[in-house]
């Protein structure tokens, strides 16, 4: 499940700056390499994070985190004097622009909520990772056997 957010400002010399949140939680599968073919091994959760600003229009700067406070950092002082208080991508922000962007992070997610394997995933998981035959055809196939 994908979820996105966008927070704006005016900065003072009157440029409107986006910064857009896109956030994504959910299951995919999960394949292992096994002599060069693909075996489904279950599903593994994804967390992405992209953030995007523009400044009237046009691409400034992306990330895949969330802002990073630069405040009391050895060599952002010059920055931080400038009233720049978080990083994000390439630029910098202020705090009360770092604020509402990680408010909007928290708000999406709140909205997605957690995302969990199911029973039969986990198990399959359990038994896949155990380092002995399998418990149906007692071969070392590692549980992915249609063994009945």
């Amino acid at each position: 499940m994908t979820a996105t957010k966008s927070v704006t400002w005016t900065t003072k010399k009157g440029n409107i700056v986006e910064v857009t949140i896109e956030r994504t939680k959910e299951l995919r599968d999960k394949y292992a390499s096994a002599d060069g073919d693909k075996v489904k091994c279950g599903e593994e959760m994804i967390d992405e994070l992209r953030l995007t600003m523009t400044i009237d229009g046009k691409y400034k700067a992306k990330d895949n985190t969330a802002p990073i406070v630069i405040v009391g950092k050895v060599g952002y002082e010059k920055i931080e004097k400038a009233g720049g208080y978080a990083r994000l991508g390439d630029s910098y922000i202020g705090k009360e622009n770092y604020e509402l962007i990680v408010a909007a992070i928290t708000e999406l997610e709140t909205e997605l909520g957690p995302v969990s394997a199911s029973n039969e995933e986990l198990q399959n998981e359990e038994q896949t990772t155990i380092n002995s035959p399998c418990p149906k055809c007692g071969t070392w196939c590692y549980g992915d056997c249609d063994a009945s």
